[in-house]
């Protein structure tokens, strides 16, 4: 750098002269602009000289410091060495007396487990004796409690041999005592004539009367209020096979219209269908009344209407195919429920339980008192609680469909 800078040095002092040699290039711009970096090149080398020594100082006191350091690193080196010489002297000592102390404790070890293996045994034969002590006890005891027993026993049983003793001193005075009374009685019956009519009563003492108080001529008569309930059921469930529900000729514009013209489409033939059936039966095939056959007729039609409602509800609500099963369900309980062909009384509980909740009860129990029995009070009852049946399942129906059908009503509107 020294040699650079005389070099530098030189270079301006040569193109100054050669300036005053030659007046004019001083004026012109290159030797203006040859000067201005020789003097630039020059102050930065003045800064990179000032930046060296700068240097150099550093390095030369860092030097100073390293070898300080080194110097004390060799001291603590030293003294490190020995105290490990120190720390390694007391370390073998320390595993000298570390082995001897385990051999002692392997031995100890060997002294407890031969001692521990004598207290267990001891401690067993100490159980069996306490257990064996123990059962002699309870032995002891039950055999006390054996003995009293037996002495009580045969205290009891002297007791009652004497009691049966005294007894059958007792049966044998009273077998004479009957023996005579019964010769006293034979001698009297014999003398009032009515021997035979004492014997009579004796060996029959109840006599069973049957009254029939409402006769059929037979038994279609009898079964015809089962049948005619059950097969106008079934003639209602049909239907729901034939019609669909789901078609109609024009929509209103209320979800009750909606509702009435399904339903009045479906109780029309069934009400046909009811009163066409009572019609066979009464002047075709001869069931009889006991009322006037327009009750009959009557009682027809609100059957049918009843029943075509409450399927109307059932598969509308639970849809086509789960509906119709539903409805086959109920049918197979009301068969055996409804009293039609057995007495509910001698089914099981089940069945007793349901009888009066399905509608089929009333349906036979109302036919039958048009035919057979004609209690006024009775029709009127049951055909209260059918009629309910039939307008109960269409408010159901209706509340629970009734945002189905406005809905289904907007959009065929919005369609139109």
């Amino acid at each position: 750098m020294q040699k650079q800078k005389d070099q530098l040095d030189g270079a301006i002092a040569d193109l100054l002269a050669l300036g005053e040699q030659f007046s004019e290039i001083t004026g012109s711009e290159r030797f203006k602009g040859a000067v201005d970096k020789l003097k630039t090149a020059n102050a930065q080398r003045l800064e990179l000289d000032q930046a060296l020594r700068d240097v150099k100082a550093s390095l030369d006191q860092m030097r100073s410091s390293t070898s300080k350091s080194v110097e004390q690193i060799k001291v603590a080196r030293d003294q490190l060495s020995a105290h490990m010489n120190e720390l390694q002297g007391g370390l073998q000592s320390m595993q000298t007396t570390v082995r001897n102390s385990l051999d002692q404790l392997n031995r100890n070890k060997q002294l407890v487990d031969d001692l521990s293996g004598r207290l267990s045994q001891l401690a067993n034969g100490v159980n069996q004796l306490q257990h064996g002590s123990t059962a002699l006890v309870e032995g002891l005891n039950a055999f006390g409690s054996g003995f009293h027993q037996l002495q009580d026993g045969v205290t009891r049983l002297y007791d009652g041999s004497t009691q049966l003793s005294a007894g059958l001193k007792d049966i044998n005075a009273g077998q004479q005592e009957l023996a005579a009374k019964l010769g006293e009685a034979a001698g009297m019956a014999a003398m009032d004539g009515q021997a035979e009519q004492r014997i009579n009563t004796i060996v029959s003492p109840v006599k069973v009367t049957e009254n029939n108080l409402h006769p059929v001529p037979n038994n279609g008569t009898g079964f015809a209020p089962y049948f005619i309930a059950l097969s106008l059921w079934v003639g209602s469930l049909v239907l729901f096979f034939v019609i669909d529900l789901n078609k109609v000729v024009s929509m209103p514009k209320r979800p009750i219209s909606y509702l009435i013209n399904k339903y009045l489409a479906l109780a029309s033939v069934s009400v046909f269908q009811s009163v066409l059936s009572v019609f066979i039966l009464h002047t075709g095939l001869g069931i009889p009344t006991v009322l006037p056959a327009i009750n009959l007729y009557g009682f027809a039609l609100l059957l049918g209407l009843t029943f075509a409602a409450i399927l109307f509800m059932l598969i509308s609500i639970l849809g086509s195919d789960v509906g119709r099963f539903v409805a086959i369900v109920i049918l197979m309980l009301q068969l055996t429920s409804s009293s039609g062909s057995y007495p509910v009384e001698l089914e099981a509980r089940f069945f007793n339980f349901i009888h009066p909740a399905l509608p089929m009860t009333y349906a036979v129990e109302e036919f039958r008192h048009l035919i057979s029995i004609g209690d006024a009070a009775t029709i009127a009852n049951d055909a209260l609680i059918l009629a309910a049946y039939g307008m109960g399942a269409l408010v159901v129906l209706y509340l629970i469909k009734r945002k189905t059908i406005i809905h289904q009503l907007q959009e065929e509107s919005v369609q139109s």
